[in-house]
């Protein structure tokens, strides 16, 4: 998760460098759907 974490925050700093900071979002949603769907019972 941290390097996850680490794209989001180099993305926000320079969103117009590359289309990687919506890859990054899109890992980041879906990782914290795989953490609430492990959570439930």
């Amino acid at each position: 998760m941290r390097g996850v974490s680490g794209k989001l925050q180099a993305a926000s700093g320079k969103p117009e460098q590359k289309p990687e900071p919506l890859l990054g979002v899109l890992l980041f949603s879906c990782s914290l759907q795989l953490e609430a769907w492990s959570c439930r019972p």
